[in-house]
């Protein structure tokens, strides 16, 4: 007997994602692009703000339904990263000791 899928579980099935597929290859298409920009400009590819502009781009347009267009940014350096990184830096120490940060 096969279960249904709740609302959250719709946003992972294989046609939801193959759905999105067009928007992944064209954001790919851009990634390309913008490395053959970086190799005829003689410059060097921050090649891990690349990867975070684009795993960003596709994210946010996936969970929300708009981008931020980081992969479009000079030197790409719009992206969730330093974000991510101040929050790891302090989620430890939220972990080991809950009462520092209450939810009210």
């Amino acid at each position: 007997m096969r279960a249904h899928l709740s609302n959250e579980d719709r946003s992972f099935s294989k046609k939801t994602v193959g759905d999105f597929e067009w928007y992944v290859r064209e954001q790919v298409d851009y990634f390309c692009a913008r490395i053959i920009e970086y190799k005829t400009d003689g410059r060097i590819l921050p090649i891990n703000k690349i990867w975070n502009a684009f795993a960003g781009d596709v994210i946010t347009q996936y969970s929300f339904g708009f981008s931020y267009k980081h992969l479009q940014s000079v030197g790409f350096k719009e992206t969730f990263h330093d974000a991510f990184m101040a929050v790891s830096e302090f989620g430890h120490i939220a972990l080991q000791f809950p009462w520092i940060t209450p939810v009210r």
